[in-house]
């Protein structure tokens, strides 16, 4: 294993998809800004089914007749004791909590597209919901996880290939065998001679549908921890093996048999290392990936940045759902994501300012508030115009003549370029706080 001290993994450009795509259209209004007035407002589905109003139910429905005096309700006792929650009746295990600091950073090609896009745009955008915007997709953020100011937390482990972090050495070197083996072993199948003995059933994984072989093979419980560790280490053993149903198919049972004339070996690609001649069963292979390859792939730190999208292929399963924790409240207030968001921009050379009581926005246009009296007349009307106005666009000014458009649109140009105006993402044209 190698000690070093770079925060994150290498990206590779062809597998970064374009920010600009996700936001080709920057309009960040809401749906009933976005809606035609003219257009309902959408109702609730009732199935096809017209609704009845409550007196005709009134009417269809027959009166209650009292049988028999109604009886005090006792109060319950110990009821929040009496209700089983989670499986066999045991409460759900508490949230763990680790000595770690989490913090939401955007993908830096990500953010560099939209830096160039503000640059280019004379509007204001709302810096919430550009921070909703990388949130919305694991492959526009990245995690950071360091040690709490003041405390002591274990090293971690993070994997060179994709980002994925551990607390130990062995769990990260389980998921660089999990998630990366066959980068480093090619897979052959050799023929050889169908089981003997006498087999009446078969297991089936039930995930993903494979045949694992009878229960009373001998390589049966070998099947099963191959696949689990090839595909579902990401969940315990004891769950996976609850998903495993055997079958007593006949049919099943033969198809086991051919799948089982071909046996796999594995053999270290060539470039990868210097034993490519031999060829091992899969336990084996593993086994030699462990103790050649693994070490390699794994860096010890004290600070890590992962991609979002290396959370799913985590074999650290309490980190995994510590930091799962954070993403869902992240998601439902960036307040980690505006921050390192406005801490950004602002070395880009974007302005981030406050509008609307508290909420940040950012653009490339710093706000200037223009005094009255000092301009001239048709400036003057144009601010007048936007201050007394609810809601007022573009269009809404440049609704005259061709000539006293023409100067209207060139007055409004000056103004937005200057910042006496502010052109927000939907439109609306306001004045600068004062």
């Amino acid at each position: 294993m190698k000690n070093d001290s770079q925060p994150g993994p290498e990206q590779s450009e062809e597998s970064t998809p374009d920010l600009r795509e996700q936001l080709a259209d920057l309009n960040l209004a809401p749906d009933w800004v976005k809606r035609d007035p003219k257009t309902p407002s959408p109702r609730k589905d009732t199935g096809g089914k017209p609704r009845r109003s409550g007196a005709r139910k009134a009417e269809r429905r027959p009166a209650r007749k009292e049988t028999r005096p109604r009886r005090e309700r006792q109060p319950k006792r110990d009821s929040a004791k009496s209700k089983p929650t989670g499986r066999g009746g045991a409460r759900p295990a508490p949230p763990v909590e680790l000595p770690y600091r989490v913090t939401f950073l955007p993908d830096q090609k990500r953010l560099s597209a939209l830096a160039q896009r503000l640059h280019r745009s004379r509007r204001a955008y709302p810096l919430a919901a550009l921070a909703e915007k990388f949130l919305s997709d694991p492959r526009f953020y990245r995690i950071k996880l360091e040690c709490e100011r003041g405390g002591e937390a274990p090293p971690l482990f993070q994997c060179r290939q994709c980002g994925s972090v551990a607390r130990s050495e062995e769990s990260a070197v389980e998921h660089a065998v999990a998630a990366h083996f066959n980068e480093y072993y090619v897979c052959e199948e050799i023929e050889q001679p169908p089981p003997e003995g006498q087999f009446n059933c078969v297991g089936r994984c039930g995930l993903s549908g494979e045949l694992l072989g009878p229960p009373n093979y001998h390589l049966y419980h070998r099947s099963v921890r191959e696949l689990y560790e090839r595909r579902f280490a990401h969940m315990s053993f004891e769950d996976y093996e609850r998903k495993i149903e055997v079958l007593h198919d006949a049919e099943l049972v033969d198809q086991w048999k051919q799948q089982a004339c071909t046996t796999r070996r594995y053999r270290l690609r060539e470039g990868a290392g210097s034993e490519t001649a031999a060829t091992l069963d899969r336990p084996e292979a593993e086994q030699r990936f462990r103790e050649q390859v693994g070490p390699d792939l794994i860096r010890k730190l004290r600070r890590a940045v992962m991609p979002a999208a290396a959370m799913e292929g985590m074999t650290d399963r309490d980190l995994r759902a510590f930091l799962r924790r954070f993403d869902e409240r992240e998601k439902n207030f960036p307040l980690s994501m505006i921050i390192s968001l406005r801490a950004a921009f602002k070395h880009m050379k974007l302005y981030v300012f406050k509008m609307d009581g508290k909420v940040n926005y950012v653009s490339s246009i710093m706000p200037a508030a223009l005094k009255t009296g000092k301009v001239a007349p048709d400036i003057e009307a144009l601010i007048e115009e936007i201050g007394r106005a609810d809601r007022c666009t573009a269009d809404d000014l440049l609704r005259g003549d061709g000539d006293t458009d023409r100067s209207r649109s060139s007055a409004l140009g000056w103004l937005i370029d200057k910042g006496h105006i502010i052109e927000r993402h939907d439109g609306r044209l306001v004045l600068p706080p004062r």
